[in-house]
C-alpha cells in the first residue's frame, strides 16, 4: 500500500478510512456475510456504503453503513434521475432508532441499523 499525507491508499487507488477500518467487524457481524439490502441477500463480496456520503458530512458510523454487495453498491452510487438507481436513505424514529429506508421503484422497506445481541 502506499502512503498518503492523510490515508492510506488501497490497490485500487480508493483512500481507507482507519474509522471506516473499525467499524467493518461490527459491519460485518450485522449483515452476517451478505447483502443488507432485504429483497437481495447476496453473500460474496461485499463493499461498506455510506448512506450519507462523507463528502456530504456523513460519517463511518454504523447508523450510517451498510453492507452491499457490488451490484447493489454500483446502483445506490448511481445519479439521483437515473432509472436504476436504488434510493437508499436513513430515518430517525421517534425512540431515536435509525433504519435504512431502501426504495427501488415502488417496493419501499425499512431495516433497523443495529447490531444483532450477542454479535459485537
Amino acid at each position: 500500500m502506499k502512503r498518503t499525507r492523510m490515508r492510506r491508499v488501497g490497490k485500487k487507488g480508493r483512500a481507507r478510512s482507519k474509522r471506516l477500518e473499525a467499524a467493518r467487524p461490527a459491519l460485518e457481524a450485522r449483515s452476517g456475510g451478505r447483502c443488507e439490502i432485504p429483497w437481495c441477500r447476496r453473500r460474496g463480496p461485499l463493499d461498506p456504503h455510506h448512506i450519507v456520503k462523507r463528502s456530504q458530512g456523513g460519517d463511518d458510523t454504523l447508523d450510517n453503513l451498510l453492507h452491499l454487495c457490488r451490484r447493489d453498491h454500483a446502483r445506490a452510487d448511481l445519479p439521483a434521475e437515473h432509472p436504476r438507481r436504488l434510493h437508499v436513505e436513513r430515518h430517525q424514529d421517534a425512540l431515536g432508532r435509525w433504519f435504512a429506508v431502501f426504495k427501488d421503484g415502488g417496493l419501499v422497506q425499512a431495516v433497523p441499523l443495529a447490531v444483532p445481541e450477542g454479535k459485537t
